[in-house]
């Protein structure tokens, strides 16, 4: 069974950064930096995992009240992994835990790959992309709204609500034969009109 452990990481001068380590194997770990920091390495105790409520550190209530959403957060998140049927490594992790600084939680829509893609096409669709400082194209959405069509009719062929812990290469394998039969389908399906309308 898997376990979070705190640390400190040398930061700026005498700044400790705080860093939740995500135990899931044999010598096998994930790093995450939560963006928490205590300022002296004295203010801080290593038997409670918490910053030392002390003039030094003013911010300490805070610091502490934020570290302990974030050790239970990924304390249920390890345990909700460990309780599925996919491997756990680092890829996943981090793609898990990538909302954690701003909400110091995990959040469930964002694991999920349709739920996260509408997100970005919204998102993108009135904010600036970092590569081309523009938002998208109206002529770039149909295509991406054609795309999200598909993965939601493939989720109902399925059954099932795709988790980005799904996305793997046998998920890659089976979704292009999908494709390829339901081209096949749609194609028969306009061959059958096409002899209807001829007879």
């Amino acid at each position: 069974m898997g376990s979070i452990t705190v640390k400190l990481r040398k930061g700026i001068g005498t700044t400790q950064l705080i860093y939740l380590h995500f135990n899931y194997g044999r010598k096998k770990q994930y790093r995450y930096a939560t963006g928490l920091s205590v300022k002296k390495s004295e203010n801080w105790n290593a038997d409670t995992n918490m910053v030392k409520n002390v003039n030094a550190e003013p911010d300490s209530n805070n610091i502490n009240a934020d570290l302990t959403k974030l050790i239970v957060a990924s304390s249920d998140l390890l345990r909700e992994l460990e309780q599925g049927d996919y491997p756990i490594d680092n890829i996943l992790l981090k793609q898990r835990t990538k909302d954690f600084k701003n909400k110091g939680e995990s959040t469930k829509e964002s694991q999920y790959l349709t739920d996260h893609y509408k997100w970005f096409v919204k998102y993108y669709t009135k904010k600036p992309r970092p590569s081309t400082k523009k938002p998208r194209a109206k002529t770039t959405l149909k295509p991406y709204n054609n795309t999200l069509r598909i993965i939601e009719d493939y989720e109902k062929s399925l059954g099932i609500k795709l988790a980005f812990q799904h996305i793997t290469l046998t998920f890659h394998t089976e979704f292009i034969q999908y494709l390829q039969d339901q081209n096949k389908e749609y194609k028969n399906r306009n061959e059958r009109c096409l002899r209807k309308r001829s007879s």
